[in-house]
């Protein structure tokens, strides 16, 4: 997102190798899904990279991290059900002794 010359603030699609931009990997926990830092040094577009309005983007955004959130909650529980399943195996071991 950037502000544009006279509609406000736009959303914005740069390839990788815009002049001005630069990214550096992060390092993340999740190797599917790689993170990175991306720092602007007056970086100019041309039109056809707008996407659109920020306003108008924003329902999408919103919907995005909603699935994200669902991802992770999902990753979550399994990691709980796999918790209890381990610990009632323990306590079962510990029984039959």
């Amino acid at each position: 997102m950037a502000r544009t010359g006279g509609a406000g603030v736009g959303l914005f699609a740069l390839p990788i190798d815009a002049p001005g931009l630069s990214v550096k990997p992060m390092r993340s926990m999740d190797l599917l899904r790689p993170l990175s830092s991306l720092s602007f040094d007056r970086v100019a577009v041309g039109s056809d990279a707008l996407l659109g309005v920020a306003e108008a983007a924003w329902p999408n955004i919103d919907w995005v991290r909603v699935m994200i959130c669902t991802e992770l909650v999902g990753g979550a529980e399994k990691c709980l059900e796999d918790s209890v399943a381990c610990a009632k195996e323990r306590v079962a071991r510990l029984l039959d002794l």
